[in-house]
């Protein structure tokens, strides 16, 4: 039998550590994507695609030596784009912060290579291909916080909501002290889940003066809402169901405009 015919490429990437090689260049990559692209280069053969290869190389080099480097962003964001763009998924506040970076980030790649068009077309014909959304941007921006957070501001409705939150917050805490002061030595407010409630010693639970949620670890305190903190608590239930609606509409409304710009994002 003849032997099977060695793959020149695959003999020379051998004897040269080409995949070491690619492997010392990604580890300079921003981007996981990038790396993985680097990872898996092979070299060329057609001549035409090669020269443009080197003739863009070359630029660039020109571009960073006269004006330095062109800011980068992890592509990473491009994923959740795809979530919300292609199965309609509602992304966390945290995404669409990633998402807006990138772009301001390729908004001012934008401005930077479109700078002397004449001197390095070939990086300008990179920013004409490039569409930043600033509208997403703003909108973003206008709606969460730097630690993900939905702005108060973020929309009329959430404002009026949150100040009603506050209001019943504050009653309930100064309810709740006046009604503890009355039950007895070791009694104490506290919060359960999102009701205001008083952790009382077993033996001073009296039936009929209001409801018993759970017992400590040991059983010998209850998580008691007195009766008169229930109506609060419900509407601060009530409330706080409405702040997790009008939040929830408002990342729908990002979320279209990330669908709707979907291509250029991908893209840029």
């Amino acid at each position: 039998m003849n032997p099977e015919p060695v793959n020149p490429f695959e003999h020379a990437s051998e004897t040269l550590h080409f995949a070491a090689v690619l492997g010392l260049v990604a580890r300079h990559c921003v981007s996981g994507s990038a790396r993985r692209r680097v990872e898996a280069l092979r070299p060329g053969i057609e001549r035409g695609a090669i020269a443009s290869s080197l003739a863009e190389i070359e630029e660039y080099r020109e571009f960073y030596e006269k004006n330095g480097g062109v800011p980068l962003t992890d592509t990473g964001h491009a994923n959740d784009v795809e979530l919300a763009a292609e199965r309609g998924t509602v992304l966390e506040a945290e995404q669409y912060l990633r998402i807006a970076a990138a772009e301001k980030t390729v908004l001012e790649a934008k401005k930077i290579l479109e700078k002397e068009p004449s001197e390095f077309p070939l990086l300008a014909g990179f920013a004409a291909g490039i569409t930043p959304h600033t509208g997403l941007i703003k909108a973003v921006e206008t709606a969460i916080d730097s630690d993900g957070r939905i702005k108060d501001g973020a929309s009329p409705a959430l404002r009026k909501i949150r100040r009603s939150i506050q209001r019943v917050r504050g009653s309930l805490r100064g309810q709740s002290e006046k009604l503890t002061a009355g039950l007895g030595e070791g009694a104490y407010p506290t919060i359960m889940g999102s009701r205001y409630v008083v952790l009382i010693p077993r033996t001073h639970f009296r039936k009929n003066e209001g409801l018993v949620h759970a017992a400590s670890q040991k059983g010998a305190s209850l998580y008691f809402e007195p009766f008169g903190l229930v109506e609060s608590n419900n509407e601060l239930e009530t409330l706080l169901g409405d702040e997790r609606v009008e939040e929830a509409r408002i990342l729908r409304e990002i979320n279209d405009q990330v669908r709707a710009a979907a291509p250029d994002l991908i893209q840029n």
